[in-house]
């Protein structure tokens, strides 16, 4: 459990997951679910649209409150530690469409446990358990008793606001008129965004440029040769 015991490093959380940064467009009931919680939630979303920042927001606010949280990015752990996170005030299961074999009956017990001390596991998958192969039916089952959320796109404006809140998060400034190019240039899902984004900021601090379109279609020319 973060605060408890030690994790391996790819299963720590990242600094920058927190409610504050994350741009709910019209995912609001979600994100209140996911922030307060009164029992299991199940938030459903394709890649990009932060369903993991939201598991890892929810984490870090409850580790503010001195509460004893685990996270559990289904690629990364076996069934021993997933196991040995049963006690957990808030367990965070992700990515449970990667679901093992090994997991299966470990995740069943742990969250008959968990339902019945009244501890709260929100989980995310990209899609609802009834349509992922790799869950099994009486998993499936005992799923149905979470409350279910899909996470809806973001619009345009949501999307320009993601950028640029996430440029400020970087210390960059990014007009509103860059922000608007760069979302009739780009894939519009939340994560490749946020990847630009990334290559930008490397690329704005080894220029010493500020982020104008002339530069941002040069910098995206330089490092996506085939984009823009």
């Amino acid at each position: 459990m973060i605060g408890s015991m030690q994790l391996p490093l790819s299963m720590r959380l990242p600094d920058n997951a927190s409610f504050e940064n994350f741009v709910p467009g019209p995912n609001r009931a979600a994100v209140a679910a996911v922030s307060e919680p009164r029992g299991d939630v199940l938030l459903i979303g394709g890649p990009g649209s932060g369903k993991s920042h939201l598991l890892q927001a929810a984490l870090r606010q409850w580790q503010a409150r001195d509460r004893d949280v685990a996270y559990a990015p289904l690629d990364d752990v076996d069934g021993a530690l997933l196991a040995a996170y049963v006690d957990a005030d808030l367990l965070a299961v992700d990515e449970l469409e990667r679901l093992r074999p090994e997991h299966s009956l470990v995740l069943l017990r742990v969250l008959d446990t968990r339902r019945a001390a009244a501890r709260i596991t929100v989980i995310a998958a990209r899609d609802r358990p009834a349509n992922l192969d790799a869950i099994p039916p009486d998993l499936k089952t005992r799923l149905t008793q979470a409350e279910v959320y899909p996470l809806a796109p973001l619009d345009d404006a949501a999307r320009q606001q993601l950028l640029i809140q996430r440029a400020q998060g970087r210390g960059l400034s990014l007009p509103p008129e860059v922000a608007h190019w760069l979302l009739t240039q780009l894939p519009r899902d939340s994560g490749s965004l946020i990847q630009v984004l990334d290559e930008l900021d490397l690329a704005s601090l080894q220029a010493q440029r500020r982020l104008t379109i002339p530069f941002v279609r040069q910098a995206l020319r330089d490092v996506r040769p085939h984009s823009t």
